[in-house]
Protein backbone atom coordinates (compact mmCIF):
# COMPACT_ATOMS: atom_id res chain seq x y z
CA UNK A 1 0.00 0.00 0.00
CA UNK A 2 2.93 2.36 -0.54
CA UNK A 3 1.04 4.49 -3.04
CA UNK A 4 -1.99 4.77 -0.74
CA UNK A 5 0.34 5.84 2.07
CA UNK A 6 1.90 8.52 -0.14
CA UNK A 7 -1.53 9.68 -1.31
CA UNK A 8 -2.72 9.94 2.31
CA UNK A 9 0.33 12.01 3.25
CA UNK A 10 -0.46 14.40 0.41
CA UNK A 11 -4.12 14.53 1.47
CA UNK A 12 -3.04 15.74 4.90
CA UNK A 13 -0.67 18.33 3.41
CA UNK A 14 -3.41 19.60 1.08
CA UNK A 15 -5.89 19.84 3.96
CA UNK A 16 -3.29 21.84 5.91
CA UNK A 17 -2.69 24.20 2.99
CA UNK A 18 0.97 23.16 2.78
CA UNK A 19 0.92 22.71 -1.03
CA UNK A 20 0.02 25.93 -2.90
CA UNK A 21 -2.73 25.08 -5.38
CA UNK A 22 -3.58 21.88 -3.54
CA UNK A 23 -4.43 18.96 -5.81
CA UNK A 24 -4.47 21.32 -8.80
CA UNK A 25 -0.83 22.34 -8.33
CA UNK A 26 1.08 21.66 -11.55
CA UNK A 27 4.53 20.27 -12.22
CA UNK A 28 5.53 23.64 -13.69
CA UNK A 29 4.22 25.73 -10.80
CA UNK A 30 5.88 23.66 -8.08
CA UNK A 31 9.13 22.34 -9.51
CA UNK A 32 10.28 25.48 -11.26
CA UNK A 33 10.48 27.07 -7.83
CA UNK A 34 12.89 24.71 -6.12
CA UNK A 35 14.01 21.47 -7.77
CA UNK A 36 16.91 20.32 -9.89
CA UNK A 37 14.42 18.84 -12.34
CA UNK A 38 12.52 22.13 -12.35
CA UNK A 39 14.88 23.34 -15.04
CA UNK A 40 15.13 20.01 -16.82
CA UNK A 41 11.65 18.70 -17.49
CA UNK A 42 10.15 18.77 -20.95
CA UNK A 43 7.57 21.58 -21.19
CA UNK A 44 4.82 19.17 -22.24
CA UNK A 45 4.72 17.86 -18.64
CA UNK A 46 4.28 21.33 -17.15
CA UNK A 47 0.45 21.26 -16.95
CA UNK A 48 0.31 17.86 -15.21
CA UNK A 49 -1.38 18.24 -11.81
CA UNK A 50 -0.89 16.55 -8.48
CA UNK A 51 -4.44 15.21 -8.82
CA UNK A 52 -3.56 13.53 -12.13
CA UNK A 53 -0.33 12.02 -10.82
CA UNK A 54 -2.10 10.46 -7.82
CA UNK A 55 -4.78 8.90 -10.06
CA UNK A 56 -2.35 7.67 -12.75
CA UNK A 57 -3.81 10.03 -15.34
CA UNK A 58 -0.77 12.33 -15.58
CA UNK A 59 0.57 10.90 -18.87
CA UNK A 60 3.69 9.35 -17.30
CA UNK A 61 4.48 5.87 -18.59
CA UNK A 62 4.31 2.64 -16.64
CA UNK A 63 8.03 1.98 -17.05
CA UNK A 64 10.75 4.62 -17.18
CA UNK A 65 13.30 4.55 -20.01
CA UNK A 66 16.03 1.95 -19.48
CA UNK A 67 18.72 4.56 -18.83
CA UNK A 68 16.54 6.37 -16.29
CA UNK A 69 15.85 3.08 -14.46
CA UNK A 70 19.56 2.22 -14.47
CA UNK A 71 20.23 5.67 -13.00
CA UNK A 72 17.72 4.98 -10.21
CA UNK A 73 19.76 1.97 -9.09
CA UNK A 74 23.01 3.94 -9.33
CA UNK A 75 21.55 6.74 -7.24
CA UNK A 76 20.34 4.25 -4.63
CA UNK A 77 23.96 3.40 -3.76
CA UNK A 78 25.39 6.87 -4.37
CA UNK A 79 25.04 8.15 -0.82
CA UNK A 80 23.37 11.30 -2.12
CA UNK A 81 20.50 12.83 -0.09
CA UNK A 82 17.21 11.09 -0.83
CA UNK A 83 15.51 14.22 -2.15
CA UNK A 84 18.40 14.77 -4.56
CA UNK A 85 18.18 11.14 -5.69
CA UNK A 86 14.51 11.62 -6.55
CA UNK A 87 15.21 14.90 -8.29
CA UNK A 88 17.93 13.44 -10.51
CA UNK A 89 15.89 10.35 -11.34
CA UNK A 90 12.85 12.44 -12.23
CA UNK A 91 14.99 14.73 -14.36
CA UNK A 92 16.01 11.68 -16.37
CA UNK A 93 12.35 10.65 -16.68
CA UNK A 94 10.92 14.05 -17.58
CA UNK A 95 13.70 15.64 -19.62
CA UNK A 96 12.82 13.55 -22.66
CA UNK A 97 9.67 14.51 -24.48
CA UNK A 98 6.70 12.18 -24.53
CA UNK A 99 5.89 10.82 -28.02
CA UNK A 100 4.66 14.38 -28.60
CA UNK A 101 3.47 17.26 -26.51
CA UNK A 102 0.07 16.80 -28.14
CA UNK A 103 -0.01 13.22 -26.84
CA UNK A 104 0.48 14.45 -23.27
CA UNK A 105 -2.24 17.06 -23.70
CA UNK A 106 -4.61 14.47 -25.13
CA UNK A 107 -3.93 12.08 -22.24
CA UNK A 108 -4.64 14.82 -19.71
CA UNK A 109 -7.88 15.79 -21.43
CA UNK A 110 -9.25 12.26 -21.74
CA UNK A 111 -7.93 11.00 -18.42
CA UNK A 112 -6.01 8.15 -20.02
CA UNK A 113 -5.02 5.80 -17.20
CA UNK A 114 -1.49 4.38 -17.06
CA UNK A 115 -0.13 2.96 -13.81
CA UNK A 116 3.14 4.73 -13.05
CA UNK A 117 5.63 4.39 -10.21
CA UNK A 118 7.53 7.47 -11.32
CA UNK A 119 4.25 9.38 -11.31
CA UNK A 120 3.99 8.78 -7.57
CA UNK A 121 7.67 9.63 -7.09
CA UNK A 122 6.96 12.91 -8.87
CA UNK A 123 3.91 13.64 -6.70
CA UNK A 124 5.97 13.09 -3.56
CA UNK A 125 8.80 15.24 -4.91
CA UNK A 126 6.33 18.06 -5.54
CA UNK A 127 5.32 17.78 -1.88
CA UNK A 128 9.00 17.89 -0.87
CA UNK A 129 9.63 21.03 -2.89
CA UNK A 130 6.44 22.73 -1.68
CA UNK A 131 7.20 22.07 2.00
CA UNK A 132 11.01 22.03 1.96
CA UNK A 133 10.96 18.74 3.88
CA UNK A 134 12.15 15.33 2.66
CA UNK A 135 9.41 12.80 1.88
CA UNK A 136 10.69 10.23 4.37
CA UNK A 137 10.78 12.79 7.19
CA UNK A 138 7.32 14.10 6.36
CA UNK A 139 5.90 10.60 6.26
CA UNK A 140 7.16 9.78 9.73
CA UNK A 141 6.06 13.10 11.24
CA UNK A 142 2.73 13.57 9.47
CA UNK A 143 1.48 9.99 9.14
CA UNK A 144 3.43 7.30 10.97
CA UNK A 145 3.72 9.09 14.33
CA UNK A 146 0.05 10.21 14.60
CA UNK A 147 -1.10 6.70 13.63
CA UNK A 148 1.31 4.99 16.02
CA UNK A 149 3.05 3.13 13.17
CA UNK A 150 6.32 2.65 15.06
CA UNK A 151 7.36 -0.35 12.94
CA UNK A 152 7.07 1.44 9.59
CA UNK A 153 10.38 1.67 7.73
CA UNK A 154 11.72 1.91 4.21
CA UNK A 155 13.23 -0.89 2.14
CA UNK A 156 13.01 -4.65 2.54
CA UNK A 157 11.71 -6.03 5.82
CA UNK A 158 14.55 -7.30 8.00
CA UNK A 159 17.06 -4.65 6.91
CA UNK A 160 15.63 -1.12 6.77
CA UNK A 161 16.84 0.70 3.68
CA UNK A 162 18.83 -2.36 2.61
CA UNK A 163 21.46 -1.90 5.30
CA UNK A 164 24.14 -4.47 4.53
CA UNK A 165 25.47 -4.25 8.09
CA UNK A 166 22.24 -5.45 9.71
CA UNK A 167 23.12 -8.29 12.14
CA UNK A 168 22.05 -11.74 11.02
CA UNK A 169 19.77 -12.22 14.01
CA UNK A 170 17.89 -9.04 13.06
CA UNK A 171 17.75 -9.77 9.34
CA UNK A 172 16.33 -13.23 10.01
CA UNK A 173 13.66 -11.91 12.38
CA UNK A 174 11.42 -11.09 9.40
CA UNK A 175 10.22 -13.33 6.54
CA UNK A 176 12.49 -12.94 3.50
CA UNK A 177 10.86 -12.16 0.18
CA UNK A 178 10.78 -14.49 -2.82
CA UNK A 179 10.66 -13.31 -6.42
CA UNK A 180 11.37 -14.26 -10.00
CA UNK A 181 14.66 -12.32 -9.88
CA UNK A 182 15.87 -14.61 -7.07
CA UNK A 183 14.69 -17.77 -8.82
CA UNK A 184 11.87 -17.85 -6.24
CA UNK A 185 14.48 -18.47 -3.54
CA UNK A 186 14.53 -16.40 -0.34
CA UNK A 187 16.13 -12.99 -0.91
CA UNK A 188 18.46 -11.66 1.78
CA UNK A 189 17.08 -8.20 2.68
CA UNK A 190 20.64 -6.92 3.08
CA UNK A 191 21.18 -7.26 -0.67
CA UNK A 192 20.97 -3.90 -2.39
CA UNK A 193 18.32 -5.13 -4.83
CA UNK A 194 16.01 -6.80 -2.29
CA UNK A 195 13.54 -3.99 -2.87
CA UNK A 196 12.94 -1.20 -5.38
CA UNK A 197 15.57 1.59 -5.62
CA UNK A 198 15.23 4.46 -3.16
CA UNK A 199 14.32 7.18 -5.71
CA UNK A 200 10.88 5.58 -6.06
CA UNK A 201 10.24 4.99 -2.35
CA UNK A 202 6.92 6.92 -2.59
CA UNK A 203 5.64 4.28 -5.01
CA UNK A 204 6.27 1.32 -2.72
CA UNK A 205 9.33 0.75 -0.49
CA UNK A 206 7.55 0.74 2.86
CA UNK A 207 7.10 -2.14 5.27
CA UNK A 208 5.31 -2.38 8.62
CA UNK A 209 3.76 -4.91 10.96
CA UNK A 210 0.23 -6.09 10.23
CA UNK A 211 -1.03 -4.13 13.24
CA UNK A 212 0.52 -0.89 12.00
CA UNK A 213 -0.75 -1.48 8.46
CA UNK A 214 -4.21 -1.97 9.96
CA UNK A 215 -3.85 1.34 11.81
CA UNK A 216 -3.29 3.03 8.46
CA UNK A 217 -6.23 1.31 6.77
CA UNK A 218 -8.47 2.22 9.72
CA UNK A 219 -8.42 5.93 8.84
CA UNK A 220 -9.78 5.04 5.39
CA UNK A 221 -12.84 3.20 6.69
CA UNK A 222 -13.79 5.61 9.49
CA UNK A 223 -14.37 9.34 8.89
CA UNK A 224 -14.14 10.16 12.59
CA UNK A 225 -10.80 8.36 12.88
CA UNK A 226 -9.45 10.25 9.85
CA UNK A 227 -10.56 13.55 11.37
CA UNK A 228 -9.21 12.80 14.83
CA UNK A 229 -5.85 11.34 13.80
CA UNK A 230 -5.05 13.28 10.63
CA UNK A 231 -7.33 16.31 10.54
CA UNK A 232 -9.07 15.21 7.32
CA UNK A 233 -12.67 16.45 7.46
CA UNK A 234 -15.73 14.63 6.16
CA UNK A 235 -15.94 16.40 2.81
CA UNK A 236 -12.25 15.82 2.12
CA UNK A 237 -12.66 12.17 3.16
CA UNK A 238 -15.51 11.65 0.69
CA UNK A 239 -13.67 13.47 -2.10
CA UNK A 240 -10.43 11.53 -1.73
CA UNK A 241 -12.25 8.18 -1.86
CA UNK A 242 -14.37 8.92 -4.94
CA UNK A 243 -13.30 7.65 -8.36
CA UNK A 244 -11.34 10.32 -10.22
CA UNK A 245 -12.92 11.81 -13.33
CA UNK A 246 -12.07 11.97 -16.14
CA UNK A 247 -10.22 8.68 -16.12
CA UNK A 248 -10.15 5.48 -18.12
CA UNK A 249 -9.07 3.76 -14.90
CA UNK A 250 -10.55 3.46 -11.42
CA UNK A 251 -8.12 5.13 -8.99
CA UNK A 252 -9.15 7.69 -6.40
CA UNK A 253 -7.06 10.43 -4.77
CA UNK A 254 -6.46 8.23 -1.72
CA UNK A 255 -4.47 5.73 -3.81
CA UNK A 256 -7.15 3.02 -3.63
CA UNK A 257 -9.60 1.65 -6.19
CA UNK A 258 -13.22 2.43 -5.24
CA UNK A 259 -15.42 -0.62 -5.87
CA UNK A 260 -18.98 -1.85 -5.47
CA UNK A 261 -19.53 -5.23 -3.83
CA UNK A 262 -22.66 -6.90 -2.51
CA UNK A 263 -21.08 -7.40 0.91
CA UNK A 264 -19.96 -3.82 1.48
CA UNK A 265 -21.25 -1.66 4.30
CA UNK A 266 -22.67 1.72 3.30
CA UNK A 267 -21.28 3.47 0.23
CA UNK A 268 -17.58 2.82 0.86
CA UNK A 269 -15.66 -0.09 -0.63
CA UNK A 270 -11.95 0.13 -1.40
CA UNK A 271 -9.34 -2.22 -2.81
CA UNK A 272 -5.59 -1.98 -3.18
CA UNK A 273 -2.95 -4.55 -4.08
CA UNK A 274 0.73 -4.23 -4.75
CA UNK A 275 4.04 -6.02 -5.01
CA UNK A 276 7.72 -5.10 -4.93
CA UNK A 277 8.22 -8.39 -6.87
CA UNK A 278 9.43 -10.15 -3.68
CA UNK A 279 6.30 -9.66 -1.53
CA UNK A 280 2.62 -9.19 -2.26
CA UNK A 281 -0.07 -7.47 -0.21
CA UNK A 282 -3.73 -6.67 -0.69
CA UNK A 283 -6.54 -4.99 1.23
CA UNK A 284 -10.32 -4.88 0.92
CA UNK A 285 -12.01 -2.26 3.06
CA UNK A 286 -15.54 -1.05 3.75
CA UNK A 287 -17.12 1.11 6.42
CA UNK A 288 -15.81 -0.07 9.78
CA UNK A 289 -14.18 -3.26 8.48
CA UNK A 290 -11.24 -4.44 6.38
CA UNK A 291 -9.33 -7.58 5.45
CA UNK A 292 -5.56 -7.37 5.02
CA UNK A 293 -3.45 -10.14 3.51
CA UNK A 294 0.25 -10.25 2.75
CA UNK A 295 2.78 -12.87 1.71
CA UNK A 296 6.53 -12.98 1.24
CA UNK A 297 6.07 -14.35 -2.27
CA UNK A 298 5.80 -11.90 -5.15
CA UNK A 299 3.63 -14.11 -7.33
CA UNK A 300 0.79 -15.22 -5.06
CA UNK A 301 -2.11 -12.97 -6.05
CA UNK A 302 -4.50 -15.91 -6.42
CA UNK A 303 -3.71 -17.28 -2.97
CA UNK A 304 -4.09 -13.82 -1.45
CA UNK A 305 -7.52 -13.42 -3.06
CA UNK A 306 -8.61 -16.77 -1.65
CA UNK A 307 -7.46 -15.70 1.81
CA UNK A 308 -9.56 -12.53 1.52
CA UNK A 309 -12.59 -14.69 0.79
CA UNK A 310 -12.05 -16.72 3.96
CA UNK A 311 -11.56 -13.59 6.06
CA UNK A 312 -14.68 -11.95 4.66
CA UNK A 313 -16.61 -15.10 5.59
CA UNK A 314 -15.20 -15.04 9.12
CA UNK A 315 -16.21 -11.39 9.41
CA UNK A 316 -19.75 -12.29 8.40
CA UNK A 317 -19.65 -10.08 5.30
CA UNK A 318 -20.13 -12.95 2.86
CA UNK A 319 -21.57 -16.45 3.23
Amino acid sequence: CGKAITATLIAVLVSQGKIPGGYDATVASVLSAGSHCGTGFDASYGPVTLRQLLTHTGSLTTDPAEDAWALAWQLAISGKPLRQQRSEFLTACLSRAAPSGDAVAAALTTGRYEYSNQGYALAAHMAEVATGIDYETMLKDVLFTPLGMASAEFGAQGAPDGCGKTPDVVARSSPWGHGEQSGWEAKDPRDGNADNPSPITPAGRIHATMADWAAFVAVHVDKEAAKKALGIDGDAFDSMHAKHEPSTGDYCLAGFIPCTRGWQRGSLCLNHAGSNTFNFCSVWATEGAATLVTTNHGGCAGVVDAAHGKLLQQAGLIK
